[in-house]
């Protein structure tokens, strides 16, 4: 006999190819962002931006620039606290060789987060651009050769 209940058991627990979390209950992509974003005040136009990257197919790099405490560390906190497969970076707080270390473990990562970016040495936004440009990175860093591709 067909059982909906487990059959919609069976759905829930299935694993998707979202980057989300959980389903967002609103219909509208405005909407949607607003409640994933619910934590942020304001800001709504950069809410629905970033929430259409989320949801794009292909690549798409979004860099979030601004004077201090103006939200940027806290939506990407955000992303990574509801989304799956997130992997992501302080540069104000570890080595460029701490950056291509993360990198290599997080290859399988959908979403990359980098927060303060500025903070990398020209070395490490060198290997950072490679990975923008081609999603590779091959580096020698302490006798250790680094050659890998994200996708």
């Amino acid at each position: 006999m067909f059982n909906v209940t487990d059959n919609l058991k069976k759905l829930m627990n299935k694993k998707t190819d979202s980057v989300f979390n959980e389903v967002q209950k609103a219909e509208t992509i405005p909407e949607q962002s607003k409640e994933f974003f619910s934590k942020i005040y304001g800001l709504d136009l950069m809410k629905e931006n970033i929430y259409r990257v989320l949801l794009a197919k292909e690549q798409v790099n979004v860099l979030l620039i601004g004077p201090p405490a103006t939200s940027k560390t806290l939506f990407m906190i955000v992303i990574q606290n509801q989304c799956n497969d997130v992997c992501y970076f302080d540069a104000a707080n570890t080595s460029g060789a701490g950056l291509i270390e993360v990198l290599y473990q997080h290859q399988k990562s959908k979403i990359l987060i980098i927060d303060e970016i500025d903070k990398l040495k020209k070395n490490d936004l060198n290997s950072l651009l490679g990975l923008l440009n081609n999603g590779k990175v091959d580096k020698s860093l302490k006798g250790v050769t680094y050659n890998f591709s994200m996708n």
